[in-house]
């Protein structure tokens, strides 16, 4: 019989709280940061990188997951008008591809720590 890792409990003492830290925690946006950009070369490779990731997350929750949507013609209504997905954290990588796959093909935007921009390379591909 195996033994079992002990499990360890840990509590929120605030909403500020984060139990997993990168290495720039203390990551602070810009004051002039720009999410929305109007430079057609840069929409054009955020288009291209974003189907990329909409097909990775396809294989990944389906193959890999194997998560399936149930009422999915409820999320169809808000393709014209939008809507707002909550989730909670419960998986390492799996949280960042569900909405993706879930509201394909309407591009996500999600509301993140910004330690996550700070993050090399993939920080800078986030937004």
């Amino acid at each position: 019989m195996k033994h079992r890792e002990r499990e360890e409990i840990r509590y929120f003492k605030s909403y500020t709280d984060d139990f997993v830290e990168s290495k720039n925690q203390a990551y602070r946006l810009p004051e002039n940061y720009a999410w929305v950009h109007g430079n057609p070369f840069y929409r054009v490779i955020s288009r291209c990188l974003y189907l990329l990731v909409a097909l990775f997350s396809f294989l990944y929750c389906r193959l890999v997951l194997r998560a399936r949507i149930e009422n999915r013609s409820v999320l169809r209504h808000s393709r014209k008008t939008g809507c707002f997905l909550y989730g909670n954290h419960t998986q390492l990588v799996g949280d960042a591809f569900l909405p993706v796959w879930m509201l394909a093909p309407k591009r996500i935007y999600a509301v993140t720590s910004p330690a996550n921009l700070g993050i090399p390379v993939l920080g800078l591909l986030l937004p």
